[in-house]
C-alpha cells in the first residue's frame, strides 16, 4: 500500500476529507481513512448548499480507545462539535 498524497484527494473532487476527530483526553487526532488507491473514504462530489438545504454525507474514521466518550468533530471553517462516544 502506498502514503496517500494530497493530489490523490484532490482528484476526487470536493469531499469532507478535511474532516477530523479529535480525542481531546489523549490529544490525538484522527483523520479520513484512505482506501488503497489513497481516496478518503467519505462523500465525494459535494456542491455548495443553499440555506435551508441539507444533504446527508459519511465520513469514516478509525475508531478511538473504547474508553473514549467524547470526541470533537471538526471540519475546515466551522467550529468544533462535541460528540458522545458509545459502543
Amino acid at each position: 500500500m502506498r502514503p496517500a498524497r494530497s493530489l490523490d484527494v484532490l482528484r476526487t473532487g470536493p469531499s469532507l476529507a478535511g474532516a477530523t476527530v479529535v480525542d481531546f483526553a489523549r490529544g490525538k487526532r484522527y483523520y479520513v481513512l484512505r482506501d488503497t488507491d489513497g481516496r478518503p473514504l467519505t462523500t465525494t462530489g459535494l456542491s455548495t448548499l443553499r440555506a435551508g438545504e441539507s444533504v446527508h454525507v459519511f465520513m469514516q474514521f478509525p475508531a478511538p480507545p473504547a474508553s473514549t466518550t467524547t470526541v470533537g468533530f471538526q471540519l475546515p471553517l466551522f467550529d468544533t462539535a462535541n460528540i458522545k462516544v458509545s459502543g
